[in-house]
């Protein structure tokens, strides 16, 4: 396999398993804290 064959058939499916459930968490946290700063602001 090629580089790019290998890293798109091979590394990319994982890396983006690993990286999809630390990305939600992050985003829902953000949400939350920006809902609070703007309750607590108001």
């Amino acid at each position: 396999m090629r580089r790019w064959q290998l890293m798109r058939h091979v590394i990319l499916p994982q890396a983006l398993q690993r990286m999809i459930p630390p990305l939600a968490g992050q985003t829902i946290s953000t949400i939350k804290d920006s809902a609070i700063i703007s309750v607590i602001s108001i």
